[in-house]
Parts: structure tokens; C-alpha cells; sequence
């Protein structure tokens, strides 16, 4: 990969507009107008693991779910990894089963995936019934935490 230097990134720009400037594909050009990452899959990845924890306001809808969704990727892998599964395993599971609902809470606490892309990420069915086991895990953690004196901790 090559490294960024201003060197680089002038080389970069030179490309970009002789290619802008050539007559041609339209759609081609699209991704030059609306995207905000232009390169190999292996340099988006990179990128959005590296925005992972950067986005804010000031970044466009696109970019914020596509960081959202490498980020929950790079869990479910951590996940199955620790679970020593395999992604077949989401399928064959059993819709709540407590190891998939426990990832889906960490990815709802984690991530700004909505409860249906992990609902269908995770195979979880439907995503009320996913929404009902989110919900019913959350009230779960809540009565088990330690208590002080007779009081929940807050």
C-alpha cells in the first residue's frame, strides 16, 4: 500500500482530475462525486476501521453506517472467534439462542446498528422479536446488578 505523503497525495489528485477531465462513463464518475472513499476494498476496510470512533456530526449518513457496520463486523468476528464458531453457527442456532442474544446486545450497546440489522445479521428472527430479547437481556443485566445496602447500584 502505498504510504501517504504529500507527494502521494498530489500524484492522487493529478489522476483523479485527468480522469474527471476524460469524456466517458457517467456512472464510472459517480463514485468520484458522491462517494468518500475511492480505492481498493482492502483501503476502504482499512479507512473505516480507522474512523471507527471518529465519526461526528460533520461526517454524511453513508460514511457513519459504513463505519457502523465494519465495526459490528469486527465484533461478530471477535464473537465467533471466542465462541470458537463458525458464521454457518448463526444460522443453525436457534433464533434466541443466549450466545447470539448476548452478541446482539454487544452490538447494540456498541454499535448505532438499528435492532433490525442486527436481527438479520444475527439471524434473530424478526426484529420485534430480536427488539422483545434485546429488551428482556437489558432487564436481565439491570435486576443482576450488586446492590448496596438493599438499593440498586447505580
Amino acid at each position: 500500500m502505498q504510504q501517504d505523503t504529500t507527494v502521494a497525495r498530489q500524484e492522487f489528485e493529478r489522476r483523479t482530475e485527468a480522469r474527471r477531465l476524460q469524456p466517458g462513463d457517467e456512472a464510472a464518475l459517480k463514485a468520484l462525486r458522491r462517494g468518500w472513499c475511492l480505492g481498493s476494498e482492502e483501503f476502504k476496510q482499512q479507512k473505516l476501521e480507522e474512523l471507527d470512533g471518529q465519526v461526528g456530526e460533520h461526517h454524511f449518513g453513508q460514511m457513519k453506517l459504513e463505519v457502523a457496520e465494519a465495526k459490528a463486523e469486527r465484533l461478530v468476528r471477535e464473537e465467533l472467534g471466542r465462541l470458537g464458531w463458525q458464521e454457518v453457527d448463526l444460522v443453525s442456532h436457534r433464533k434466541r439462542d443466549p450466545r447470539k442474544i448476548r452478541i446482539a446486545v454487544r452490538l447494540r450497546q456498541q454499535t448505532t446498528l438499528s435492532v433490525k440489522q442486527i436481527a438479520a445479521r444475527l439471524h434473530l428472527g424478526s426484529p420485534a422479536s430480536a427488539s422483545l430479547c434485546l429488551l428482556a437481556a437489558a432487564n436481565t443485566a439491570a435486576s443482576s446488578k450488586p446492590t448496596i445496602q438493599g438499593h440498586l447500584a447505580l
